[in-house]
């Protein structure tokens, strides 16, 4: 097994001031966790489970996707129907308890982290789990100013209420490379 050496990238953002990774430095991070991402969606596996807390990053800004313990290995639009994950990361359709196509949710998830890595909070909070379920499924978050239209365009676009609108990691991948780095 190989030793990943780092610290989590939620200890990371918590040791910035405004918990933001920075414009370059969430481009390095993201760029290498939507890689790693389509990298097992291409192996048919479904993590379940992408988080802060699942990410371990060095001084160098590489990072490690770990804990596979959600992980399932499908068929592709097999939908699935056992619940797993994090209230903050959830989906819709897995707040909802309706089956669900696990690489459409970890999509999802890839749009939460963005988000957290560019403005240094959730994009869906709630003072009890029922609201923040009720926000989730709204679809409904804040957009800070300092966005750009492309970093609005890429969180819109994964954090789709209807979960069959949401991009491929292959088409995240390439809006990522080919339109995010360039600007």
């Amino acid at each position: 097994m190989e030793l990943v050496n780092g610290i989590s990238l939620l200890s990371y953002l918590k040791s910035k001031s405004d918990r933001r990774a920075g414009p370059e430095n969430a481009v390095k991070i993201f760029r290498q966790l939507v890689q790693a991402v389509e990298y097992c969606h291409k192996k048919n596996i479904c993590h379940r489970d992408i988080k802060l807390e699942n990410i371990i990053i060095d001084d160098d800004l590489n990072l490690k996707l770990i804990d596979f313990g959600f992980a399932a290995v499908i068929s592709k639009n097999k939908p699935q129907n056992f619940f797993c994950g994090t209230p903050s990361y959830m989906p819709p359709e897995i707040v909802q308890k309706r089956d669900y196509i696990g690489f459409n949710a970890d999509i999802w998830c890839l749009g939460i982290l963005l988000y957290t890595l560019l403005c240094g909070a959730f994009p869906f909070r709630g003072q009890n789990e029922k609201e923040l379920y009720s926000k989730i499924c709204r679809g409904e978050f804040p957009m800070p100013d300092y966005l750009t239209k492309t970093d609005r365009h890429l969180l819109t676009w994964c954090l789709q209420v209807r979960p069959e609108k949401r991009p491929t990691c292959s088409e995240v991948s390439f809006l990522f490379c080919n339109i995010l780095i360039k600007n």
